[in-house]
């Protein structure tokens, strides 16, 4: 891994114009801890995120992993 000459690694955030721009691609920070969530949002807020997945077959979406909406739709 090459190391860079900012804090943060390859999570390292600019700011053009108001908006951040995640110089290495996008991050994901994830964690049940509560402790921890709070001493990283100390530094900065983060936002919420939740992925939700979809596959495509031909013109219709389904959700992923395989759930019960998934199968209603079939």
């Amino acid at each position: 891994m090459k190391k860079r000459n900012h804090i943060t690694g390859n999570v390292y955030t600019r700011n053009e114009a108001g908006i951040n721009v995640h110089e290495y691609g996008a991050h994901i920070f994830h964690t049940n801890n509560k402790e921890i969530w709070d001493y990283v949002n100390s530094f900065v807020e983060f936002n919420r995120y939740t992925n939700s997945s979809v596959a495509r077959h031909g013109d219709d979406l389904y959700n992923l992993p395989f759930n019960m909406n998934a199968f209603y739709q079939l």
